[in-house]
């Protein structure tokens, strides 16, 4: 029997379209580990995206972490999420793991980009990484999930399991695309 773990977001960012078109922070609450940028505008971008770096200030995800992150896009907003490094994911010795959620809402029309930099998996971590978004019709969303390998002491070790899951619904709550697999770090 499994038992459902409670999502409270340590982290919610709305993204709103300002009077002269462009995307900005709207309503935000950002706690522990977290701490979010100001909005950057980058060239090459599209006209008015926001760009956000979300940082973390504890060093990596760690065993029994559940962490998650909410972003909103309203109608007609643009907007790109990354993270100011890769992220370790620190070795897991008593057994338990830990988990990273993501809910991603795009309302009508909006660009939403969400692509951090890959997690640092190292010798003997467990990460359940969910991604769940929401799209109404018109909205885009970008999404990118990587993973790297690290053995600080050359010794050969691996990370032991590495759990993805991205779930995308339309705005009825419809399955639009389900991709989810499971790595083990010695395979």
């Amino acid at each position: 029997m499994s038992v459902a773990i409670e999502f409270k977001p340590q982290a919610f960012i709305q993204f709103v379209k300002r009077p002269d078109g462009a995307t900005g922070v709207g309503r935000q609450l950002v706690g522990y580990p977290f701490h979010l940028g100001r909005p950057l505008k980058f060239s090459g971008d599209p006209i008015g995206m926001s760009s956000l770096y979300l940082q973390s200030c504890s060093g990596g995800i760690f065993e029994g972490d559940n962490l998650g992150l909410q972003f909103l896009a309203q109608a007609g907003t643009q907007a790109h999420l990354t993270s100011a490094a890769s992220t370790i994911v620190h070795s897991m010795t008593s057994g338990e793991s830990a988990r990273h959620r993501v809910e991603l809402e795009a309302e009508a029309d909006a660009l939403l980009e969400y692509l951090p930099d890959p997690v640092i998996m190292f010798p003997h971590a467990n990460l359940t990484s969910e991604v769940e978004v929401r799209l109404l019709p018109g909205a885009r969303v970008l999404l990118g999930e990587a993973l790297v390998l690290h053995d600080p002491g050359s010794c050969g070790l691996a990370f032991d399991t590495y759990h993805s899951d991205t779930v995308v619904r339309d705005a009825a709550g419809r399955l639009l695309v389900r991709d989810r697999f499971m790595l083990r770090g010695n395979d």
